[in-house]
């Protein structure tokens, strides 16, 4: 049941046949060169793809940079949450989407009450109240284990998420157009994307290596349950989690044990996906400094007519 393996000291010798180059870090060079290249020829056109000048602000950039740091929060609070509902809650793949669906009810409350305070309090407000009422979401979600319940664990911070998430995209998305030229309101918009894009990239790394890195700490620092004696541990190994009729069918001591190891297991996840969710918490709260920091704009400073309200 552990997570690690037997240590083979000729393993640390240095191959013959491997190369001392990194694939991996070939790779991040490439893509450092690549980008590199592209803004070098943006600069240069007379019909550029991405005007530069369209990142080249302090207002929009705030917003593009919270784009992604958005991009990467939600994956962790999202992804991680749909394998607690399925793995540890046992929730069929149609009810674990049932239960994100408050998360969109409160994106779609704040997004119009955001909407309407806008051209009353200006942007900066709500963009950097949302990551506060988002980030208590994300701990409240830190508090989930084997037994807790959905009710009383998970909804409070799946609402308080998705509350704090539509009060700060609807602002950010209309401060990344402001001062854009007509003819760069597309590529500035599409930047906004782009940035969730990128940021949902990068946050897959990210919570990836945090989940699984307190996943084997959990592991590593619990004792796992014994085997009853006189049974070979191959014997009770099993690929699936036992029913509840096939549990109370197995005879004492081994239900105890099984039931035991199930707990042991559904722990070390919980205690991962905990761990992402209040990372997730420390990088969308950063958002409010950086807000208050960089964002300049004003209530007179937002596009004429209607306000857009797009979560895209």
């Amino acid at each position: 049941m552990g997570s690690g393996g037997t240590h083979c000291p000729a393993a640390a010798q240095v191959d013959p046949s491997f190369s001392a180059v990194n694939p991996s870090r070939s790779l991040d060079g490439q893509g450092i060169l690549l980008l590199a290249a592209f803004v070098v020829v943006e600069s240069r056109s007379p019909n550029p793809l991405l005007p530069l000048g369209v990142l080249l602000d302090r207002d929009r950039g705030s917003a593009y940079l919270g784009s992604a740091i958005v991009g990467a929060a939600l994956l962790g609070g999202t992804l991680y949450l749909t394998f607690y509902f399925q793995i540890v809650l046992g929730f069929s793949p149609v009810i674990a989407g049932v239960a994100s669906l408050p998360m969109t009810g409160g994106i779609m409350m704040t997004a119009a009450a955001a909407s309407a305070l806008m051209p009353r309090v200006g942007p900066k407000p709500l963009m950097a109240a949302g990551p506060v009422v988002s980030a208590i979401g994300l701990l409240l979600l830190t508090q989930i284990g084997v037994d807790t319940s959905y009710w009383t664990h998970v909804l409070p911070g799946v609402v308080l998420l998705g509350l704090g998430l539509g009060l700060l995209m609807v602002p950010m998305q209309n401060v990344a157009l402001i001062g854009v030229a007509d003819h760069d309101a597309g590529a500035a918009s599409a930047l906004v994307n782009a940035a969730l894009q990128i940021g949902g990239a990068l946050g897959t790394a990210v919570f990836t290596t945090i989940y699984t890195s307190a996943k084997s700490s959990y592991l590593s620092s619990n004792t796992a349950p014994v085997p009853p004696a006189g049974v070979p541990p191959e014997a009770l190994a099993s690929q699936t989690v036992p029913s509840d009729s096939e549990l109370a069918a197995l005879p004492e001591p081994i239900r105890t044990f099984v039931t035991s190891t199930i707990d042991y297991m559904f722990s070390a996840e919980a205690s991962g996906y905990a761990h992402a969710f209040a990372a997730a918490a420390i990088m969308v709260v950063l958002i409010s400094p950086i807000v208050l920091v960089l964002v300049r704009a004003r209530k007179t400073d937002l596009p004429a007519g209607d306000t857009p309200v797009h979560m895209g």
